[in-house]
């Protein structure tokens, strides 16, 4: 019986961790950090811009698909992220040549903590920011 009980615990948490979380993510706000000659800060946002989120529960690796606002012409972009999974998060991680973002993902919360560090060109500063958005949330 036992045997039985401890198989079907391990199968289901073997189905569980195989499901896709999907996440669509509308609207980030937040703030731009500039630490340049001086420290400045301001209010910041993705306009209509949306986040998506693809990550097979347990992987190292997420899809994250990003569209900016119509104004910004809405051009989609595709990037592979490193995934690292927490007590009811998961973090993905996007390397980029001059920067890399980080975006915690609260599934219950439902909800995108972002951030960005950047090393730019064009202000000649160290440029950071946090961001947050709420989310529609699936599981396939």
């Amino acid at each position: 019986m036992y045997r039985l009980l401890f198989a079907a615990t391990v199968l289901c948490t073997t189905v569980a961790h195989s499901q896709t979380l999907t996440a669509v993510c509308k609207s980030p706000k937040g703030t731009t950090v500039v630490a340049g000659d001086k420290l400045v800060s301001e209010p910041d946002g993705f306009g209509d811009g949306v986040f998506t989120y693809s990550w097979k529960q347990g992987s190292k690796t997420a899809t994250i698909i990003s569209q900016s606002g119509v104004a910004a012409g809405g051009v989609p972009s595709t990037e592979d992220a490193t995934a690292v999974e927490g007590e009811g998060f998961v973090t993905f991680v996007v390397r980029y040549d001059r920067a890399v973002w980080i975006h915690s993902l609260y599934p219950q919360r439902r909800v995108v903590l972002m951030s960005r560090h950047v090393n730019s060109l064009t202000r000649g500063a160290a440029v950071g920011g946090l961001y947050t958005a709420t989310c529609s949330m699936a599981t396939q």
